[in-house]
């Protein structure tokens, strides 16, 4: 399948589960782990694996990029059904005690976005909060009250993410061992072409 227009050769990758938990445990920074969830790991058709997979890890990192991968599947996965953002807020519920600042910021996003999804989980993402803000852990308390402050009359403000995304360089190898891409200045990450199974994914 030809690239398309304005990607190079060296934006198309064949990617696979084995490079990407390669490359999970390549993060150096929420840099990596968010860049690479939002642009990349949500657009492969493991990536809900991914997401709970990854938020059961004891690495920081890798546990951040779980989360990262529910709150990025709940904007572009428009054909899950409520019962994957369910699940997904039984795992936030049994992480929001994980006082690790990457880990609780992951955490947190994972919620808020699982609430903007549609008034259902909107509602169940509230009802999660209140049951997270009675936790003895500070953690889990900010995680519910970032969320119960910015809803209101159960309606989500429009969020932006929490933090900058970085933008990453072309250079992509082919070899499973390598490392994710370096974060660099003036590459539009958008042009990627992603071949997975097949499909060339923007």
């Amino acid at each position: 399948m030809p690239a398309p227009k304005g990607a190079s050769t060296l934006n198309r990758v064949i990617l696979t589960r084995r490079q990407a938990n390669s490359w999970a445990k390549d993060f150096e920074c929420w840099a990596d782990c968010d860049g690479l969830c939002i642009h990349l790991f949500r657009k492969t058709p493991f990536a809900h694996e991914l997401a709970v997979a990854w938020s059961r890890s004891r690495a920081e990192l890798v546990k951040r990029a779980g989360f990262t991968m529910m709150a990025t599947l709940a904007v572009h996965d428009k054909s899950a059904r409520n019962e994957v953002f369910r699940r997904y807020l039984t795992r936030v519920h049994e992480e929001a005690a994980d006082e690790r600042h990457n880990v609780k910021k992951g955490v947190n996003w994972a919620l808020r976005q699982i609430g903007k999804r549609n008034p259902i989980l909107n509602r169940e993402a509230i009802r999660m909060a209140k049951r997270i803000r009675e936790e003895d852990s500070r953690a889990a308390r900010w995680i519910a009250v970032t969320l119960l402050e910015n809803y209101s009359d159960g309606n989500p403000d429009d969020f932006q993410c929490p933090e900058p995304l970085c933008i990453w360089t072309r250079t992509l190898s082919l070899r499973p061992s390598n490392k994710p891409p370096t974060a660099a200045c003036g590459v539009n990450p958008s042009r990627w072409a992603v071949k997975v199974g097949g499909s060339s994914l923007r």
